[in-house]
């Protein structure tokens, strides 16, 4: 094979693999003659991609970074030896891909007596256990949704125990608290973002949001308007420099349910730059979010996952009136920049857990003038939002 031959062929082999990279050519001589073609690839990395946290629908999506598989099925089970046999089937799955831990949820027929902790015995030889619960409403009133966690290997850590002690402690001083939101500073305002009349410098806020609470979460120029044009986003600015310094963004899904729809949303990418914590923006912001959702969309079920041992975003959900409904252990890397103590970092696998908020919207024409009283800066003090499961 020529060399110029080779260069075009690796460089198709790249475009094939979706790959993305710098390729220099270099040509030595010596008498006259060629001696040697040397290619160098440098900066290899996957294309930008949209972030999706409620992941694929019906398809079984493989997530190599946090060593998990998620499943969500778009079936109704509604006895415990069909639940059962696609749980094994789930076991297949991680079998297959080499992978500890699924994440599966599943729609249940209420009758179906299932409760957090519960585990389900499978002929594979593991156990698969109930991480959540949430009883749905409207069309859905006569089945549940439950999320269920089957790992290959427990991935045992010294810090398991001190984990669930931290993780039980935070959530009664979360509950101990009252729910009124705070007023936050007068010099903030708070608007409705549409990523298409988003400035370059807006974009630029936002990715520089994400980099200081966020060890690693991949906004950039590039995949900006693919994650955020299709979802509703709200972000406070501080009055004085016009930055954005928080945001919260949701996402929805429609999962086909026999001759039904599920809809659902999740309320998260909520984060608040460094230098400008422990004033409520993210508190405000997730109130607006959640209310305009429940305005503007329908809706079956809105949720949310909270980093279990942070104590201020479980707060924010509390303090909204959301439910908890359960924790996923041992679900995503340690996403954050926030110091929570080595002592609750799962040294082994570096693993977090994560806590599911959730609450039933009910559509009322009460909630737009709470949001307008936060639009440009009028931040009263906010009662909860009533509880709904």
């Amino acid at each position: 094979m020529t060399s110029n031959a080779f260069f075009i062929k690796l460089t198709k082999l790249l475009l094939e693999k979706q790959c993305v990279a710098k390729i220099t050519k270099q040509v030595y001589k010596n008498g006259g003659h060629n001696s040697m073609l040397n290619l160098k690839i440098v900066a290899l990395r996957p294309p930008q991609e949209c972030i999706s946290n409620i992941g694929l629908i019906g398809k079984y999506e493989v997530d190599k970074g946090n060593r998990h598989i998620r499943y969500f099925s778009t079936d109704i089970y509604a006895n415990a030896v069909a639940l059962k046999a696609v749980l094994e089937e789930g076991f297949q799955q991680l079998n297959a891909h080499n992978m500890p831990r699924l994440m599966g949820r599943y729609i249940i027929d209420s009758s179906l007596d299932y409760q957090l902790g519960d585990t389900l015995a499978l002929d594979c030889g593991v156990s698969a256990v109930i991480e959540a619960r949430i009883n749905l409403q409207d069309a859905f009133a006569h089945q549940s949704l439950i999320y269920v966690r089957i790992m290959r290997d427990e991935m045992a850590d010294a810090n398991d125990r001190n984990i669930l002690e931290k993780r039980q402690s935070l959530l009664q001083d979360v509950q101990a608290k009252n729910c009124t939101i705070r007023p936050i500073d007068s010099g903030y305002t708070v608007e409705r973002l549409k990523a298409v009349q988003a400035t370059p410098q807006d974009i630029q806020d936002i990715i520089d949001i994400y980099t200081s609470v966020y060890q690693s979460y991949d906004i950039t120029p590039e995949n900006f308007q693919g994650n955020f044009q299709n979802s509703i986003v709200y972000v406070a600015r501080e009055s004085k420099s016009k930055h954005i310094v928080a945001i919260a963004a949701e996402e929805r899904a429609s999962i086909p349910i026999g001759s039904q729809k599920l809809t659902v949303c999740e309320i998260g990418r909520i984060a608040t730059h460094k230098k400008h914590q422990g004033v409520n923006l993210a508190a405000h912001l997730t109130r607006c979010l959640y209310e305009t959702v429940d305005i503007e969309a329908d809706i079956d079920l809105v949720f949310a996952e909270a980093r279990a041992t942070v104590f201020g975003s479980n707060l924010i959900f509390h303090r909204l009136g959301f439910e908890l409904s359960g924790t996923l252990e041992k679900y995503y890397q340690r996403a954050g920049s926030e110091s929570i103590g080595l002592d609750l970092i799962r040294r082994k696998t570096g693993l977090e857990d994560f806590n599911i908020w959730t609450t039933i919207p009910t559509k009322t024409s009460e909630k737009s003038s709470s949001i307008e009283s936060m639009l440009g800066g009028g931040f009263a003090g906010l009662t909860p939002l009533r509880k709904q499961i």
